[in-house]
């Protein structure tokens, strides 16, 4: 375009460049089927050419209330920078990408029907990484036009870009199915220590059970023990001492009668006409016993 004044005659050439309207569409969710393990499918735009299209880039934008003020739509954001950011190794791209700034997920010769947000591919040296959960995002497609004038730099580069997308987001629940094989990792080995714990304590209280009653003693040794130590402190005879100390088996069979319980132990021999009483007292010894008993030697000597 050429402009001159009518005073000087002087003419001034002025050039105007402008970036073709390539992408009129915006990216759009693929289906909400896709939506798992921190992917996300989205519909790309269609290009009327490609002939004039040096790289596709497809352009994640994380929302947050800063970045919905600076960049209301993909115009007013500083591609070069954007450009420049993501370039370099990729490991170290990894460490120094920022949750909430706007990265490049992949960058294509040619731009395919669809792409999956998130699937930790690289894509001619930038990482596609995965897609958190609780974050809502905006995509959005840059083109790098090729330059026709020859003298042009790679510092002067012209872009054509798509409008954002819809927010799209995982959903949330996805990523508890993610972590929940590392928490059965986790509770695994916790419940079997638990249940080995209360195996072994149920198996330590049933073994002092069984030793609590075997040390235990019975009720009626408890009693002997019991008018023994009584007879014994109140006697002083030495045959009632003997016969505390030394008992026979008749005499276990047979223990001694407490005065408190002699009344009780008197009305139980008492029953069935004394029957009892016969069995407690009555003694028949063999005839040949007998006669030495009766001996005018022994009678003195005799307690029967």
């Amino acid at each position: 375009m050429s402009r001159g004044n009518t005073a000087g005659g002087l003419q001034q050439q002025v050039s105007i460049k402008t970036a073709p309207d390539l992408l009129k569409t915006k990216p759009v969710l693929y289906s909400t089927q896709q939506n798992q393990e921190g992917k996300l499918t989205i519909d790309l735009p269609k290009v009327q050419t490609t002939g004039q299209v040096r790289w596709y880039y497809i352009v994640v934008v994380p929302v947050s209330p800063s970045s919905s003020r600076r960049w209301e739509n993909p115009d007013e954001m500083d591609l070069e920078e954007l450009l420049e950011s993501g370039e370099g190794p990729v490991l170290r791209r990894r460490r120094q990408v920022e949750p909430t700034r706007p990265y490049i997920a992949a960058k294509l010769p040619s731009l395919p029907a669809t792409f999956t947000l998130g699937d930790e591919k690289n894509y001619n040296g930038f990482y596609n990484r995965p897609l958190p959960g609780h974050q809502r995002y905006l995509a959005f497609v840059l083109a790098a036009l090729k330059e026709q004038d020859e003298d042009s730099s790679d510092k002067h580069r012209t872009f054509s870009a798509s409008p954002y997308s819809d927010p799209i987001q995982v959903s949330p629940n996805v990523s508890r199915t993610v972590e929940q094989p590392e928490m059965l990792w986790v509770l695994g080995p916790v419940l079997a220590v638990v249940l080995i714990i209360i195996i072994v304590i149920a198996i330590l209280l049933f073994k002092s059970k069984q030793e609590r009653k075997r040390a235990s003693p019975l009720p009626k040794d408890d009693h002997s023990g019991g008018v023994k130590d009584s007879l014994l402190g109140n006697s002083s005879d030495p045959v009632e001492m003997r016969r505390l100390n030394y008992q026979t088996p008749g005499m276990r069979e047979h223990p001694p009668i407490t005065v408190c319980d002699l009344a009780d132990h008197i009305e139980r021999l008492k029953a069935n006409d004394g029957l009892r009483f016969s069995q407690e007292y009555e003694v028949r010894l063999p005839p040949q016993r007998w006669t030495p008993v009766q001996l005018p030697v022994t009678v003195s000597r005799n307690r029967l």
